[in-house]
């Protein structure tokens, strides 16, 4: 049986030629090192880092495991991710496709989107910042290569992917756009109005609960002319324990009151608003 790291250099090994050095931009070898000698590590536990200089405070192990919780095991996001996909199906090459998750955390949502490609080849490249985040990916699943990096600067050659992908996490249009081969899709999906709005009330004050999506979808327009957009929205039963899980996980709950976060344990439902944004490069 191979280890994580054997499978990870395997993966590797089919995006050689894509994966460039975060410092110069030059191809990364199979062994992570470029033509200027710059040398980056596999951890054994089966992901690359090439932001072995970040130091991320925020983002937790915690905080990555209550996410794998409600995103992956509970799937709290329903049936998104599979109407995006069914969205952008027609548009994608036969196979191989070569996709990455923009800000993976710890990987539930590429999984997810994974699982819709039937028997497709596909190579799924999940990209975060946070170093906790990859850690708990590449535990989960070696179903994907996974990386720490900083995606101001993708470390991926110009025209590369024939997908890319985005859940709530901030973007580098620009960035994303040189990665992105003619013609290929850019999936974003943003909160909507009364996305955790029972939550929203409870923390924030009246003016600020509602969330006004329109300048996030301007933007992501001016970048992507050619775009569409559908609305998703559902009601998700709560139980104590999940919760728990999604009051760990939100920033929105960071900085909450022992009451506010008592109130919130209370809550039985849950407000899921989502706006799927769909972009293809020109």
């Amino acid at each position: 049986m191979q280890s994580k790291k054997q499978r990870a250099q395997a993966k590797i090994q089919a995006w050689q030629g894509r994966l460039t050095c975060p410092l110069c931009h030059e191809a990364l070898n199979p062994d992570l090192q470029c033509s200027n000698r710059h040398q980056f590590n596999l951890a054994k536990q089966g992901y690359i880092n090439l932001a072995p200089n970040h130091q991320e405070k925020h983002y937790t192990a915690d905080l990555f495991q209550a996410r794998q919780v409600v995103m992956g095991e509970n799937q709290l996001y329903g049936q998104a991710l599979s109407q995006a996909y069914q969205s952008i199906a027609a548009q994608l090459p036969q196979s191989p496709i070569f996709l990455a998750d923009l800000g993976t955390g710890e990987g539930s949502h590429l999984l997810d989107f994974l699982t819709q490609f039937g028997d497709k080849e596909v190579h799924g490249l999940g990209l975060d910042l946070a170093k906790a985040g990859i850690q708990s990916a590449a535990k989960q699943s070696s179903q994907a290569l996974w990386a720490v990096a900083d995606l101001a600067q993708i470390p991926l050659a110009d025209k590369t992917l024939d997908l890319a992908l985005t859940i709530l996490s901030p973007s580098n249009y620009q960035e994303v756009k040189r990665v992105l081969k003619a013609g290929a899709p850019f999936i974003k999906i943003i909160p909507g109005p009364s996305y955790l709005i029972e939550l929203r009330r409870l923390v924030l004050d009246q003016e600020d609960v509602a969330q006004d999506p329109s300048q996030s979808r301007q933007r992501f327009q001016d970048s992507f002319p050619e775009m569409e957009s559908f609305h998703y929205h559902d009601q998700v039963a709560m139980t104590p324990d999940l919760m728990a899980e999604l009051i760990q996980m939100t920033p929105l709950m960071w900085h909450a009151s022992d009451q506010e976060r008592q109130a919130a344990l209370e809550l039985t439902e849950m407000t899921i608003d989502l706006e799927i944004l769909i972009g293809y490069k020109a």
